[in-house]
């Protein structure tokens, strides 16, 4: 074999090798942060299911974490401003208990009707300040949950907010399984859950929207059926990072 031949099978084996690291150390990264939105819905076998928690966190978010973590899964939680003013040690919880944060608006935007794109970052803007002051550290946070989705009629021009959101990095999702347990006042554990059976039939990747809310009591005790219902159909836990690419 000439020197060129060898010399050449040298360097095609290093650049693989290279490559391979690369890959190996981007899903070591994907492992530890969540998953990037664009990798979310891809249409394969694996069955995944992202457990999210809007509108803490509030009195019953001890309870969740207690769930999660007996069943060793990690969740995201997409928290309001005013909520984690109450109850910052809850917020600091879902951080090192390896959870990941969403910002979900500082206030909910309750009176939208008179918000712009503009007021909208602020208010996400004010929510990433107070979240970080009380993590005590910059979490990077651009993952954001519009209130109410964004496809919501209230934002009578959601372009616009998508647009708005590009220009400041920041980056939304919604979801494709409603759990309706803010939908009525007090829905019963069987309401909820038939819901999710509903909703997540023949889906193999799911985002299930459930409330971390001192309304929403019976989310809390139907959560261990969820769980093991997909369990039992093969699903996995995953997060969604908090800083996206």
């Amino acid at each position: 074999m000439s020197k060129s031949i060898i010399k050449n099978t040298s360097r095609v084996i290093i650049i693989m090798f290279i490559l391979l690291m690369t890959s190996f150390s981007k899903s070591i990264s994907a492992d530890e942060d969540g998953y990037m939105l664009q990798d979310i819905y891809v249409k394969d076998d694996n069955k995944i299911v992202f457990l999210t928690f809007d509108d803490g966190p509030s009195k019953t978010t001890d309870k969740i974490l207690d769930i999660l973590k007996e069943k060793d899964i990690k969740a995201t939680f997409f928290i309001l401003g005013v909520q984690a003013e109450q109850y910052p040690e809850a917020l600091m919880r879902i951080y090192e208990e390896g959870h990941s944060i969403g910002n979900h608006t500082y206030s909910h935007l309750d009176k939208i009707q008179y918000c712009t794109p503009d007021k909208f970052v602020k208010d996400l803007d004010k929510n990433k300040e107070l979240i970080n002051d009380i993590l005590e550290r910059d979490i990077n946070l651009n993952l954001v949950r519009f209130p109410y989705g964004s496809n919501s009629a209230k934002y009578q021009n959601k372009k616009m907010y998508i647009e708005k959101l590009r220009e400041h990095n920041l980056k939304s999702i919604d979801w494709n399984v409603d759990a309706r347990d803010s939908i009525v006042k007090n829905p019963s554990e069987s309401f909820i859950m038939n819901k999710i059976l509903e909703e997540s039939k023949n889906k193999t990747r799911i985002v299930l929207l459930m409330h971390d809310s001192v309304l929403c009591k019976n989310t809390v005790k139907v959560l261990p059926r969820v769980i093991e219902h997909f369990k039992n159909k093969g699903f996995i836990f995953e997060k969604i990072a908090s800083e996206q690419e």
